[in-house]
């Protein structure tokens, strides 16, 4: 006979090297060779990371869900040069796990409203060595945002693929008129860690996504 014996359901709080998780709910059992994870949630940087259902060791394919995380924390987290950015973000983010690999299909990250970002890092690196790339770090100074989505797509042990898109407002870009930004971004999980964005690169064809937003139509006056 074999028995399925319980070994965790709560936690007041667990930290893995700077990351801190508070309030942590999940069924772990374990059955024979397998362990299964199923339900997982956390509190993480003022928001909840949740997870279905995971089988150990061959876990396969599973989605991340997160909810109302604070991106500043995330900026700090990641030690990235001259970024400040408020507001939080939610979305899912798909994985799946090959030799040691994480590689994400398609997560999309929604903004939950307007918020701010400052990016004026020391170092622009790769990011400034292109017209449209100067153009984006120029509008990314003093970016308030009114809506947010990021993409990403890729691997963790090769490249990545960002697409972020923005609708807002630079004060010292074109007088404050609302403008769109669309950035795609390319490069690998681990540059992106030690340098930011600078690491990144910039396709030409940003410089034909920052441009004015269309202005909403007037409304006609009645009689």
């Amino acid at each position: 006979l074999e028995f399925r014996r319980v070994l965790f359901r709560s936690a007041e709080a667990l930290s893995v090297g700077e990351l801190k998780f508070v309030n942590l709910v999940a069924e772990v059992t374990a059955e024979a060779s397998n362990v299964e994870v199923a339900n997982a949630s956390a509190g993480f940087a003022g928001g909840r990371v949740s997870v279905e259902n995971i089988t150990l060791p061959d876990v396969g394919a599973f989605a991340i869900e997160i909810a109302n995380i604070d991106m500043g924390e995330l900026a700090a987290l990641g030690k990235v040069d001259g970024l400040i950015v408020t507001g939080t973000v939610s979305g899912k983010i798909p994985v799946r796990l090959s030799n040691g690999a994480a590689q994400i299909d398609q997560a999309t990250l929604t903004a939950g409203g307007q918020g701010l970002i400052r990016y004026t890092p020391k170092t622009p690196g790769t990011l400034g060595t292109s017209a449209g790339g100067a153009l984006a770090l120029k509008a990314l100074a003093n970016f308030h945002y009114d809506s947010l989505t990021l993409a990403i797509s890729g691997s963790t042990a090769a490249e990545m693929a960002a697409n972020i898109a923005l609708a807002g407002r630079n004060p010292d870009l074109y007088r404050g008129y609302p403008v769109a930004l669309n950035v795609n971004l390319t490069g690998r999980f681990a540059d992106f860690l030690v340098n930011g964005f600078g690491a990144a690169r910039v396709p030409d064809a940003v410089l034909q996504q920052i441009r004015p937003a269309k202005p909403a139509p007037a409304k006609r006056k009645g009689p």
